[in-house]
């Protein structure tokens, strides 16, 4: 039975250089990058092109762009793309950020990885800040109830800036049958101590998690990498 190495990483632009970010995010040659805070970098999906991988970020809607999934064309074939909003623009009260936060999306990717022969599906997702806040709360639990509820064939992966403290989002995912790597292997920081960056799948029998690890981007968020081996079919 052989098995190759699949590899997904999570980042959050924020405030980086944006050639430093790409720099250090496609150096370790991931399969799937799931971008955050990218709307400010109107260059990434160009500089990330010009290391070898495709763009996904929507059908031109505000808020999309934001959170991009980049994949590797020397591994990845995308066969179709559908988006899902999570959350419409929307008044979020007090906290971290605009008091009226711009629509959220969900790229729902079908990619197949070539070494493998799998389908996998992987989506970038950005929670609103703040959560301490009750309504900025309740706009990320609606949102994560629809992203919980997510089903289809193959290997399906959520990655992204969930900007909690592992608690109400953490706790919809796994009630969903979603496990995440910091369940897995232990509690990674990568925003001051915080681990709000994580990485989620539905398991499956023929995909096995080997381990996780964060790096620094030259952004105020670590980047989050997740490593697979996958049976080949």
């Amino acid at each position: 039975m052989s098995s190759v190495r699949f590899t997904v990483v999570t980042a959050n632009a924020g405030p980086a250089r944006i050639r430093r970010f790409v720099k250090a995010v496609t150096e370790r040659d991931p399969d799937v990058v799931c971008a955050q805070e990218m709307g400010r970098h109107p260059n990434g999906a160009r500089l990330m092109g010009e290391h070898g991988y495709g763009t996904l970020e929507g059908t031109g809607k505000r808020g999309q762009a934001s959170t991009p999934t980049f994949y590797r064309h020397e591994t990845m074939t995308l066969k179709a793309a559908r988006y899902t909003q999570l959350l419409g623009r929307v008044w979020a009260g007090k906290g971290a950020g605009p008091s009226w936060l711009k629509p959220k999306s969900l790229t729902r990717p079908r990619l197949i990885h070539e070494p493998s022969g799998r389908i996998i599906r992987v989506s970038s997702v950005h929670m609103p800040a703040s959560q301490q806040h009750r309504r900025r709360r309740q706009l990320a639990i609606i949102a994560t109830r629809s992203i919980a509820r997510l089903r289809g064939g193959g290997l399906w992966i959520v990655a992204g800036d969930w900007n909690d403290r592992g608690k109400w989002n953490h706790r919809l995912m796994r009630a969903g049958g979603w496990v995440s790597s910091d369940q897995k292997r232990g509690r990674l920081a990568t925003h001051g101590r915080q681990a709000y960056d994580r990485i989620y799948w539905r398991p499956r029998r023929w995909a096995w998690f080997q381990k996780h690890y964060t790096f620094a981007t030259g952004s105020d968020h670590r980047a989050k990498a997740v490593v697979w081996k996958l049976r080949v079919r």
